[in-house]
């Protein structure tokens, strides 16, 4: 209710990591994950099974740096769930051109602004499912939001090169923390 918003928004948090383990059908909305206790977030990680997560959840975290989403059946995450909150990460961030980057302009805003998507098959037995990025899948992530230096991070158990695989690592060269070629299967 709107009292509780009012006390929470006065609220001075700082909490700069947040592990959700062995979730089971968890709704990640504005109740389970409140914006002004979770503020100053830089890190992320949820582990298990989510229903659902609300489009403009991570809109005003401005600080967050890496979201790890390990989840039993990662094709079931991205079918279900949909990929349409991810457009709301560094939301208020202007659109970034990579074509236009230059190592010595570019290297500190970058720093100080990307986002690191991780989402793969959480291993708890020989029944989770990998999911492999196959290319009918493809328009599901067309709208994913690189201009706003958000880079994704591909399981290491992804064996083959796919259109949405190619995609998603589009511009990984340009992420600051990752190693040229090291995550990048294509």
């Amino acid at each position: 209710d709107q009292t509780n918003n009012d006390y929470l928004s006065d609220l001075n948090s700082n909490i700069l990591q947040s592990n959700f383990y062995y979730v089971y059908n968890l709704n990640f909305n504005n109740i389970t994950f409140n914006k002004n206790v979770f503020m100053s977030l830089k890190f992320l990680t949820i582990n298990g099974q989510l229903s659902s997560i609300q489009i403009d959840l991570f809109k005003n975290l401005k600080n967050l740096r890496q979201i790890l989403i390990e989840e039993f059946d990662t094709k079931h995450f991205f079918h279900k769930i949909g990929v349409e909150w991810m457009n709301y990460l560094n939301y208020d961030l202007p659109d970034f051109v990579y074509e236009n980057y230059s190592m010595k302009n570019s290297s500190l805003y970058m720093k100080k602004s990307y986002i690191e998507l991780i989402i793969r098959t959480f291993h708890y037995d020989t029944f989770s499912k990998y999911y492999d990025f196959p290319d009918q899948d493809f328009c599901m992530f067309k709208n994913f939001p690189h201009q706003k230096l958000v880079f994704y991070k591909p399981d290491q158990y992804l064996l083959y090169c796919t259109c949405p695989l190619k995609w998603l690592l589009k511009y990984s060269k340009y992420n600051p923390y990752i190693r040229q070629n090291s995550h990048n299967i294509c």
